[in-house]
């Protein structure tokens, strides 16, 4: 069962989670459904996450290997993550926020 699971998109997950629990299916059969289906988002979940910061510290080590000691950052904004791993010439013009608000200042 966890083998199909896998195969199906986010959408249709959720929507076999909700029929069932709507489906009146016994106790015992409902919960081992529903429970390897929540199990199954949870991973993915979990996976994407996972990516998620593995990229942003990739871009951080980029943006900061352009950069002089005293002017590293310590994150990178989301939004820049994928454009700086996409193409590396990005983290050469980067900016953090912190950096756009003293510039606004001056």
């Amino acid at each position: 069962m966890t083998e199909s699971l896998e195969d199906l998109t986010d959408e249709q997950l959720e929507q076999l989670l909700l029929d069932a629990t709507a489906e009146g299916v016994p106790g015992r059969t409902a919960m081992a459904r529903v429970t390897a289906i929540r199990t199954v988002l949870k991973r993915r979940a979990r996976r994407a996450t996972a990516g998620a910061e593995a990229d942003a510290a990739r871009a951080l080590e980029l943006v900061n290997a352009c950069r002089p000691r005293d002017r590293q950052v310590t994150e990178v904004h989301p939004v820049w993550v994928r454009s700086i791993l996409a193409e590396p010439a990005w983290a050469q013009v980067y900016v953090s926020d912190e950096e756009m608000e003293e510039m606004a200042v001056r």
